[in-house]
């Protein structure tokens, strides 16, 4: 982003989509039971991790140090499945905010609904937003739809 207010409302725009969309509020708990369960939190905030960089060195090749395979994990017990990392380049005027998702939440088509659904917030056209469906209806639909599939036939 070139300045920090950009990045600002980006933020907001994202905790806007993702107070909307229940997958994107949803996390894996597992401590003391005997399965995993998913659970759905009715809210959640988005918590970003101000990163510190040697501003002596090149900003950006720092940050894709943390963005090599392999070198990320995340706590699928905490929603939302969704890490924010912020860095800033002073000397460059760029401000960068690095979003890591769990796959658990997002595949390639979810991504592009966030990012229209941001991407309509920024531009003040949130009143043209189709209404989220529920992500316990979709869970509804997929156990009926398993239910009176004849795999066989």
């Amino acid at each position: 982003f070139s300045d920090k207010e950009k990045r600002n409302s980006f933020i907001e725009a994202l905790q806007f989509v993702v107070s909307r969309h229940d997958v994107l509020r949803t996390c894996i708990k597992s401590e003391g039971l005997p399965t995993p369960v998913q659970v759905v939190l009715r809210e959640v905030t988005l918590y970003v991790e101000e990163i510190s960089l040697d501003d002596s060195k090149d900003i950006l090749s720092q940050l894709k140090l943390l963005t090599t395979s392999g070198s990320q994990w995340m706590d699928i017990s905490r929603a939302p499945l969704l890490e924010l990392k912020s860095a800033e380049d002073v000397k460059n005027d760029c401000y960068y905010l690095m979003i890591n998702q769990h796959h658990l939440i997002l595949d390639h088509v979810g991504l592009e609904k966030v990012i229209s659904e941001v991407t309509m917030y920024l531009s003040g056209d949130i009143e043209n937003l189709p209404v989220p469906v529920l992500y316990r209806d979709f869970i509804g639909h997929t156990l009926h739809s398993q239910s009176i599939n004849d795999s066989e036939s």
